[in-house]
């Protein structure tokens, strides 16, 4: 016979469960479901795959910006924000989270640092991370295609924008 794992009553089968739920089944009743143990937030973090330049790839839920996102208590959290401070303390009220990797699905608490806004903004202009007005490219990435021999289409399709943003951006022309 299965028991709880809870409170360590007897499972009963209930009318019309079939096979599979009733194998996967391990709590009583729906009390006894919401009191099941908590993962950790060390369990929580745990989804990353590490790569050659020892960052910890965030490998669940990204929001559209490439940042890992998970929920909290009902609330969504950003993982490099709680991998900072799991591993390194409070953020100062008003603190962003800065990547020395440039690795927005990075979590590796060696690559997080905390600054401003104003930091945050000084690194991307250093880096060329920036985007003009509301341009889909970055200049580094501007950069990148003139330098480039690829065929257009090729990289039209590696940066999501059409072929002839990529035809303009070679001829240098406002895009």
């Amino acid at each position: 016979m299965k028991r709880c794992c809870i409170c360590d009553k007897d499972l009963v089968r209930l009318r019309g469960e079939v096979s599979a739920q009733w194998e996967n089944r391990r709590y009583c009743s729906h009390a006894c479901a919401r009191l099941k143990p908590r993962k950790t937030i060390a369990d929580r973090l745990s989804p990353i795959k590490v790569d050659r330049n020892g960052c910890w790839n965030w490998q669940a839920s990204k929001n559209n910006k490439g940042y890992g996102q998970l929920r909290i208590e009902g609330r969504g959290v950003l993982a490099h924000r709680l991998s900072y401070i799991f591993h390194k303390g409070e953020i100062p009220p008003g603190g962003c989270i800065l990547h020395s990797c440039d690795n927005p699905a990075c979590i590796n608490p060696d690559h997080l640092r905390v600054g401003t806004k104003a930091h945050n903004t000084a690194d991307m202009m250093a880096k060329g991370r920036h985007r003009a007005g509301n341009a889909k490219l970055s200049v580094a990435e501007q950069n990148e295609i003139r330098a480039s021999a690829e065929a257009g289409n090729v990289l039209a399709a590696r940066y999501g924008v059409a072929p002839s943003t990529i035809t303009r951006i070679r001829g240098v022309v406002r895009w």
